[in-house]
């Protein structure tokens, strides 16, 4: 959220749809990253504007790269801050409106930690992750078929108030 700075944090292994969903619902908000999330223990989140990865038309296994802002995507103008968890499951055969599924701590555990670069090596990761979970509402998963069916889900992280 450009005022706030509430971010939604959408977990899911590589050429799963993480950076369609950032050009589909990120322009009118903020991009913070399409990749790596950098969480700090306040809540925080560090951006990375990297320039995002796009399959050519023609899709050879070669990917252009873009600019943020040649995508309608700008910057942070305040602190961005952890407001939800979501892991994405993009299943192209899936109807209707997205399915969404709270998941307990334990299985929210194992579905983020495989997508976690450096989440070891912090302090008390589990306790950490926890710690996150509880804070943003918990994690769910969604499976969806197309980006633009998440503008609900993303406006309803975005308006949500710091927990922390």
């Amino acid at each position: 959220d450009p005022r706030t700075g509430a971010t939604a944090a959408f977990v899911a292994p590589g050429n799963t749809g993480k950076t369609t969903l950032c050009r589909t619902l990120g322009p009118g908000r903020c991009y913070v990253t399409d990749e790596t999330m950098g969480v700090r223990r306040d809540g925080t989140v560090v951006p990375y504007l990297k320039p995002l990865s796009t399959r050519r038309p023609d899709w050879s296994g070669v990917k252009d790269e873009q600019a943020p802002a040649a995508l309608g995507l700008r910057a942070p103008e305040t602190t961005p801050w952890l407001a939800g968890l979501v892991i994405l499951r993009r299943d192209a055969a899936h109807e209707g409106a997205p399915a969404v599924e709270d998941l307990d701590l334990l299985d929210a555990v194992l579905a983020i930690t495989p997508e976690s670069s450096a989440f070891m090596k912090t302090d008390r990761p589990l306790r950490w992750l926890a710690d996150v979970v509880g804070r943003t509402g918990g994690a769910r998963r969604v499976t969806y078929a197309e980006a633009a069916d998440l503008e609900p889900l993303v406006a309803e992280i975005c308006a949500r108030t710091s927990p922390w």
